[in-house]
């Protein structure tokens, strides 16, 4: 009669308590993303909704104030300027709103989603983008939902902060792990990431990729010096 070996035993419980572990943790990240983008979607709502309601009430008031009586030009230019500011501070957060909204894929697979995503960029801006989009298959849903984000937030820090041209973008499988990379022609920065030290490793961009990132054990990588632009550097393991 053969005996079985206790050590094999023990190897496979072993294997089957990091399962679990790797299986509760995903799910903790999957449960991580859904809280943030539902936040983000309440916030977006209140700004495009509430906000964007008082701008607009203000515009048209400001616009029926200088039609009343036969105000002197210098209170009607003034009453202008302000309908202008107005009316600008409307697009802003509409823009903002817009840029807040929740990844989301809507069934698409990621490299036509990425797409769009550059194509609505491209007619907000003036930017010029150059895509090398090689996946050869569907990653899995909470990689592409990351990655998706974290190509969103790339680009709005390089329309905020760059001064940018042109933007090229990289996604493809490198071995066992998904490769995203952003690299713009805008000014750069001064890249310092000693720990601890505020700078532009804590700017609120690159902070919510990093975390982003964190969800899925992916790591982001910054080559930037001043004027000779910036490449983010996005690795997620497979």
């Amino acid at each position: 009669m053969s005996r079985s070996d206790p050590s094999s035993a023990g190897d496979t419980s072993k294997q089957a308590d990091i399962s679990a572990q790797e299986m509760v943790t995903q799910a903790h990240r999957a449960n991580a993303v859904q809280d943030r983008d539902a936040e983000r979607e309440s916030i977006a709502r209140e700004l495009h909704d509430r906000f964007g309601q008082y701008l607009t009430v203000m515009e048209l008031e400001l616009s029926a104030a200088g039609r009343i009586g036969n105000p002197p030009p210098e209170f009607r230019e003034r009453l202008e300027r302000m309908r202008t500011l107005t009316a600008e501070a409307q697009k802003d957060m509409a823009d903002m709103a817009w840029q807040m909204r929740p990844a989301s894929l809507h069934g698409q697979d990621l490299e036509t989603a990425c797409t769009q995503l550059v194509d609505e960029w491209g007619s907000r801006s003036a930017l010029v983008f150059d895509l090398h989009l090689s996946l050869s298959t569907r990653l899995p849903a909470l990689v592409e939902i990351t990655l998706y984000r974290v190509l969103q937030e790339a680009v709005t820090n390089v329309v905020k902060h760059a001064n940018a041209s042109r933007i090229g973008v990289i996604l493809r499988v490198v071995s066992h792990e998904v490769l995203l990379i952003v690299e713009d022609d805008g000014c750069g920065f001064v890249w310092d990431d000693t720990p601890g030290r505020d700078g532009p490793a804590r700017s609120l961009g690159l902070l919510g990729i990093r975390e982003r990132l964190n969800l899925v054990a992916g790591e982001l990588e910054i080559e930037s010096s001043a004027n000779r632009g910036t490449t983010l550097i996005a690795r997620v393991p497979l």
